[in-house]
């Protein structure tokens, strides 16, 4: 392994591609936007997660709706009901 020292980052020679990780994040977000139909909704924690899952929706020719549950007395909460509709 070769390191050297570009401005804020190290640059890293020769490490080896670990294929282990690949399909973590991403392939999450679209073995989620398959399995789904129309209509179908999941509640996602954070922004980041509808984002992802926008994303990959786009790329497929679809579209995303996300809306802030409320709780009984209509207060927000920090989770995110995420719908997959038809473009």
């Amino acid at each position: 392994m070769t390191k050297r020292q570009f401005e804020d980052f190290v640059i890293e020679s020769n490490i080896p591609i670990n294929d282990e990780d690949r399909h973590t994040t991403k392939g999450k977000w679209l073995r989620l936007a398959k399995e789904m139909d129309l209509g179908d909704s999941f509640i996602a924690n954070t922004h980041q997660e509808i984002c992802c899952f926008r994303s990959i929706c786009k790329k497929l020719g679809f579209k995303v709706r996300s809306r802030i549950i409320r709780d009984d007395n209509g207060n927000s909460t920090q989770t995110f009901r995420v719908w997959k509709i038809a473009k």
